[in-house]
């Protein structure tokens, strides 16, 4: 079995355990309020609630969706980026609000899945305009893995025929 094969077996053993968690691994819709490009340009204008106030009760504030291309764990804090059409975001997801759940997140979401979430924004210390989540809705499992960001495919040529 090539590494592929066995990267693509492996999410596919996650869309299994999604089920079995309860979520539905592709889902049919899901509204968003903003894009990357607006959810900057609100935390940018609205003044917004202290990041003590929010830690410790989170409104749904805000829905927004698109591609993982980043993802931090530290601690009982995960950090993510999200990228859709208009650019990329910042996603929090905070151990005290999921509970039990946080572990599966950890474990299920891969780069390049796509995922809606739902949160309240707010600026983390470092200044970066950021969605508290209280809810996260997988959209669509990635099966293959991204390509690697260095060591992508070089030949222009072959990029564009594929």
């Amino acid at each position: 079995m090539t590494e592929e094969n066995h990267l693509i077996a492996e999410r596919r053993a996650k869309i299994a355990a999604w089920e079995e968690a309860g979520f539905t691994p592709y889902a049919q819709k899901f509204e968003r309020t903003h894009t990357a490009a607006e959810a900057r340009t609100f935390c940018e204008k609205t003044k917004l609630r202290e990041s003590s106030e929010i830690l410790e009760s989170p409104k749904v504030q805000a829905k927004i969706c698109g591609r993982i291309m980043n993802f931090r764990t530290m601690g009982k804090l995960s950090f993510l980026k999200i990228r859709d059409i208009s650019g990329d975001f910042q996603i929090c997801l905070m151990k005290n609000i999921f509970e039990e759940t946080f572990k599966q997140f950890e474990k299920l979401l891969d780069l390049g899945d796509f995922c809606g979430f739902e949160g309240e924004f707010f600026i983390t210390k470092h200044g970066e305009p950021t969605l508290l989540v209280t809810q996260v809705t997988p959209l669509t499992k990635s099966l293959r893995p991204l390509p690697e960001k260095f060591h992508g495919l070089a030949d222009k040529e072959s990029c564009y025929r594929q």
